[in-house]
């Protein structure tokens, strides 16, 4: 790419319209250096931010503080900037920004109105309102990332040249470009494994050296190009590490438990290995998660042979799931262009028919009225019950990240979130969800905004359900097992049937038993979970022909507590929002004045005794004057609000049954 062309306008001390040819009659590939010199003042810097204003945007506030002071005072208050470039392949760019006042005499800043064109060898690409197209093609030709290695004031250089850089920030930023840094993560990860291989001894494991093959993993999702590309990608476990690295582990869960129902087709070795398998997700992988993705097909090799197919729509639908996670952390992007990314986003997911969820919500028969259907429930309801609770933090973060109005608002609400899944494993397995989490009733924002990808996610879980119960099945012969599976991910790549309507599937949430039911609203206070009304029986909500509050057979069931001892689970007993391992102060006093606007839900915690010695101990921790302002706002709410009875599921109806035991 070479510069041609710098036009600016009523920018900084250049008042009037001014172009700078800085194109080369003889370019070539030695010759790829501008010098810029001039006195102090001259307009050096201006050039700088003038380019990266042109390439990347701007907000208002800077683009306000640029206008010439004279023009302004004079009521001009328009500013133009363009670049023209020429591109490896010899097309010609160019790029044109124009911000304007409505109102002449305005001194708001957020009253400038900008316009964005991009023409290429001359034709109109995009116009105002493709910011979005914009920045993706922006990203492949010069990313953001790295224009402060092409565009940068000589002082830098002197610095580097001279180690002046006390912060190491360019270095720093040489080293992310070149991928130094992940490799420096890589090392210091396998020394901490290492480490923690040794003081485990004995106990050392295959868990262990799985987590060093997966570090790897996040590389390798860039490299193959799984992920769409962007500047946000990773911006979730960058700044959200602890809900990340979760999802590490839920990987393993789900992996483990496949494995374990494939190759141990006898109930009872089954539960006794779910059981093993229970303890160690909840006392150790949960709690020190593995830092990358995990390698799902080193943990369930004969599965993922049977049922590859399957394990390829999963791993697709779970990178839409993290990188809208991504979108949504990344702080530099606004939030109307977070809308719309992650809609190109759900775009990009359906791009590929084979392989991805249809995105409108499938009918539930699908995974409650087939003759294998529920045996997995009602067999290991308190791994069910785990699975259950992945799913309802999976989609009950987006929430936070929505309603979170700065950046510590919504750290608390994640780490709130975060907190309330952990409440699901206390008293398993009557705290967990007792009917499968649903996208609307769990995350009813982020459902209003993009029900595309809200359907594709219930969709993506109910499959999960689906499959442990082919697996559990003993109706399924094991030859056939793959087969029935196949039959019904087609059934889920088909949205021309067995589907429900947008208002059927809104409204299913209630008639499953509302949001109690499905492990509790993800934004507000994480009060512990209540035991929501069983429609129909003790786990599922669904089944027929079981007596109302059934329990479980006693041969096949899982019914061990969740321990609690280790200290590292118990982050004052899990009530509390978190960052990381350590809430800041202005984050917990976000969180509180948030709950604050929440009336119904204060008046709930006043009334239950654990719940408000709780709260105010939490307030207790703030310094003043914060913590008298909220003790007292606290006080002056009112009584416990009436509960609201759950709405009853209508009668049963003739859905559809999917692939009828012969």
């Amino acid at each position: 790419m070479r510069i041609d062309k710098l036009v600016l306008d009523n920018f900084k001390s250049f008042a009037t319209r001014t172009e700078l040819d800085l194109g080369d009659p003889e370019p070539s590939d030695t010759r790829n250096v501008i010098l810029v010199g001039g006195m102090n003042g001259s307009g050096k810097t201006s050039i700088i931010e003038a380019i990266n204003a042109c390439l990347y945007g701007a907000d208002a506030d800077f683009v306000f503080a640029r206008i010439n002071r004279r023009n302004l005072k004079q009521g001009r208050g328009d500013v133009e900037l363009g670049l023209d470039l020429t591109l490896d392949n010899n097309a010609k760019l160019s790029i044109r920004r124009r911000w304007s006042l409505a109102d002449p005499r305005s001194r708001d800043p957020r009253d400038l109105n900008e316009e964005l064109r991009i023409t290429l060898d001359g034709k109109l690409v995009i116009a105002s309102g493709g910011e979005s197209d914009w920045g993706e093609l922006v990203d492949l030709i010069i990313p953001q990332g790295v224009s402060q290695f092409f565009f940068f004031d000589g002082e830098k250089i002197q610095d580097l040249a001279a180690d002046t850089d006390p912060g190491g920030r360019l270095r720093e930023s040489m080293e992310s470009v070149l991928g130094i840094q992940l490799y420096r993560t890589l090392a210091t990860d396998l020394e901490s494994l290492v480490s923690r291989m040794r003081r485990a001894g004995a106990r050392t494991g295959t868990s262990q050296v799985l987590e060093a093959q997966a570090l790897v993993q996040r590389a390798t999702e860039d490299a193959e190009g799984l992920r769409s590309a962007g500047a946000f990608n990773w911006a979730f476990l960058n700044n959200y590490r602890e809900a990340a690295r979760l999802f590490n582990a839920f990987d393993y869960g789900h992996a483990v438990l496949y494995e374990t129902l494939y190759t141990r087709p006898d109930s009872a070795a089954a539960g006794r290995e779910l059981e093993k398998q229970y303890r160690y997700l909840t006392t150790d992988l949960l709690v020190r998660p593995p830092r990358f993705a995990v390698a799902e097909e080193v943990i369930e090799p004969n599965y993922a042979k049977l049922a590859w197919r399957a394990k390829l729509m999963f791993d697709w639908a779970h990178v839409l799931h993290r990188q809208i996670y991504d979108v949504y952390a990344d702080e530099r992007i606004p939030d109307a262009r977070k809308d719309v990314l992650i809609e190109r986003l759900t775009d990009y997911y359906l791009s590929r028919p084979d392989i991805a969820f249809v995105p409108v919500p499938k009918s539930m028969a699908l995974m409650d009225e087939q003759y294998y259907s529920q045996v997995f429930r009602r067999r290991y309801p308190t791994f069910n019950g785990l699975i259950w609770a992945y799913h309802w933090l999976q989609v009950g973060l987006y929430e936070p990240l929505i309603a979170g109005r700065t950046p510590d608002e919504k750290k608390a609400g994640v780490q709130a979130a975060v907190a309330r899944f952990w409440d699901m494993l206390k008293n398993p397995p009557v705290s967990m969800p007792h009917v499968m989490p649903m996208t609307a009733t769990v995350a009813p924002e982020f459902t209003r905004r993009h029900p595309r990808a809200a359907a594709i996610f219930d969709n993506l879980h109910m499959m999960h359900d689906i499959i442990s119960d082919i697996l559990a099945a003993d109706t399924v012969p094991r030859a056939r097992k793959r087969d029935v599976i196949y039959a019904v991910l087609a059934e889920f790549r088909d949205s021309t049937r067995n589907s429900m309507t947008r208002d059927e599937w809104l409204t299913m949430g209630a008639h499953m038993g509302g949001i109690w039911a499905m492990g509790g609203p993800a934004t507000g206070i994480l009060a512990r979970a209540a035991e929501p009304t069983r429609p129909e029986m003790a786990m599922g909500g669904m089944e027929r022909g079981a007596k109302p509050g059934a329990e479980p057979a006693r041969g096949d069931s899982m019914e061990m507590p969740v321990p609690m001892a280790s200290a590292a689970m118990e982050h004052e007993a899990r009530g509390a929002p978190m960052v990381g391992d350590t809430l800041t102060v202005s984050a917990t006093v976000a969180f509180v004045r948030a709950l604050l606007t929440d009336t119904a839900r204060v008046r709930g915690i006043l009334a239950d005794s654990t719940l408000h010695a709780r709260f105010l101990a939490l307030i207790g921790t703030i310094p003043e004057p914060d913590r008298s302002s909220l003790l007292a706002a606290v006080h002056h709410a009112g009584s416990k609000l009436p509960r609201r009875p759950p709405a009853k599921r209508p009668a049963p109806s003739d859905h559809p049954r999917h692939d009828q035991r012969p």
